[in-house]
């Protein structure tokens, strides 16, 4: 591999790994007051009588690795003025590698609720969402970077038995209530109708390659898990994928057919309680459900040992090189599976917090979070101290802090605003605190996020609201409530 062909890989390794997994935002949990709240707790209910969200709004964008971080791939050379990358000639390789863990994942999720609105009727609240979810992910082992970075080495082992990826995408119809009773507990519900549109994952994979001057070996079973509405997946006579095969759209079938052709359920479940007028107690279930896939559907088991001894090269023909080496791997591999319908759940997370009001303005908390396994990700689990400030109920500010797992180094940031009948907010769950500054040329020092940051966030929206006035009846029952009776 070329020097040029390794700085490019270098920088889209980077462009990768310097990402900010699947997750909710957590600095809204305690903004009970505004919209979109009830996403983390459907017992949060909007101060609002009526809200409406503002086309393309709300969208939740977030990207996580956990492996190395920004600084591992950039930084500045203590022998000279130069910012150098893991290839560089004064950098090593091996303290490199030696950074990362046996499985490497990269993450990232969207999603976006194209309708929202929701309404009081006197102690309850409705809501309705439409909105479209996608999880993506691709794990991989260190050997495979250094495979790739390093080439070949005579007489030696390679394990990629980390490499797998997993996609899944879908829609989501969910109506939410909640009640209150006597100001002092709040329940909520929201169930959801869940319609999948993808689903493509390979994560228990067994791969190894011997590599020599002679031959590669390599020893695989790799498991492959498919479903795409609309899609006619290519498959053999047996009803195995084809790998020479072509995918081809469903002309047959109408967009109704297509679109409830794969359907599941979800539900949220949560509760406020307040033992006392200060002390808010919580609890959340988000995310629990499942999507039967039914149609347009491939599970696939691959086996092979394969041996490559090489090909007769032409110079220039790089081409025959890949062509021969692709047709081998095809008519060596075994392929054995069905187009049976199949499961997958969503990624549940259970939500354990309190909250006291320490002024009429401001409240601070703890808010314990935990991720079931999802996929192939194990579980995960956090402790996170929060704080609100509202100066006016047209204005508040959230924030919140983990100092465990790597996490110290940032910081969740989150604004709530409104003007008139406009509301808007913004929200950041890992906004870094410490910086290392780089030096190119000339220019002065260039700040970059240190270390510590490894995943990040972000979540806004815009949404009418109306009738606000009439919550101040609530204003000594939600500490997020500010308290204007004196102005």
């Amino acid at each position: 591999m070329t020097e040029r062909a390794k700085r490019y890989l270098a920088i889209m390794a980077g462009m990768l790994l310097a990402l900010g997994s699947y997750a909710q935002s957590n600095t809204m949990y305690y903004m009970t007051g505004q919209p979109q709240a009830y996403y983390l707790n459907p017992a949060s209910q909007p101060y609002c009588a009526f809200f409406l969200n503002i086309p393309l709004t709300p969208v939740f964008l977030e990207g996580s690795n956990n492996s190395i971080g920004f600084t591992d791939l950039v930084w500045n050379d203590p022998n000279s003025d130069a910012v150098i990358h893991p290839l560089h000639p004064n950098a090593s390789l091996d303290d490199f590698f030696a950074q990362m863990v046996d499985k490497n994942t990269v993450g990232l999720s969207f999603d976006a609720t194209p309708l929202s609105f929701g309404f009081r009727a006197k102690d309850m609240y409705f809501t309705f969402d439409a909105g479209l979810h996608t999880r993506a992910s691709i794990s991989y082992p260190t050997d495979l970077l250094d495979f790739v970075i390093r080439g070949n080495e005579n007489g030696r082992l390679y394990d990629f038995s980390g490499l797998g990826f997993h996609m899944s995408s879908y829609m989501e119809y969910a109506l939410g209530i909640s009640r209150n009773f006597y100001d002092m507990f709040t329940v909520g519900v929201r169930p959801k109708l869940l319609v999948g549109l993808a689903h493509v994952a390979s994560d228990d994979n067994h791969i190894q390659l011997y590599t020599s001057n002679r031959e590669w070996r390599m020893n695989s079973e790799i498991e492959l898990q498919m479903a795409l509405a609309g899609m006619n997946i290519p498959t053999k006579e047996n009803g195995t994928f084809d790998l020479s095969g072509k995918f081809t759209f469903d002309s047959t079938a109408s967009i109704g057919q297509i679109l409830t052709a794969n359907k599941g359920f979800g539900i949220d479940l949560g509760t406020h309680l307040k033992p006392t007028e200060s002390l808010t107690l919580s609890f959340s279930a988000v995310d629990i459900g499942f999507i039967k896939w039914q149609k347009y559907t491939q599970s696939t088991t691959l086996t092979g040992n394969f041996n490559f001894e090489g090909v007769v090269y032409h110079p220039g023909d790089t081409t025959n090189i890949m062509q021969s080496f692709t047709d081998s791997l095809k008519s060596e591999f075994k392929t054995t599976g069905s187009e049976a319908a199949f499961t997958t759940t969503l990624p549940t997370k259970l939500f354990l917090g309190g909250s006291y009001a320490l002024l009429p303005s401001v409240d601070a908390g703890i808010l314990a979070r935990m991720d079931l396994p999802y996929m192939n990700d194990p579980l995960k689990t956090n402790i996170m101290l929060h704080a609100n400030w509202h100066p006016s109920r047209a204005l508040a500010f959230a924030f919140n802090y983990s100092p465990f797992k790597n996490s110290g180094s940032t910081l969740g940031v989150g604004v709530f605003t409104r003007i008139l009948f406009l509301s808007s907010y913004l929200y950041f769950d890992y906004f870094p605190m410490e910086y290392n500054s780089y030096k190119f040329g000339n220019l002065p020092g260039i700040p970059f996020p240190a270390n510590g940051v490894k995943q990040f966030n972000i979540r806004f929206g815009t949404s009418i609201m109306i009738g606000n006035n009439q919550m101040k009846k609530l204003k000594k029952d939600k500490p997020m409530y500010y308290s204007d009776e004196n102005e």
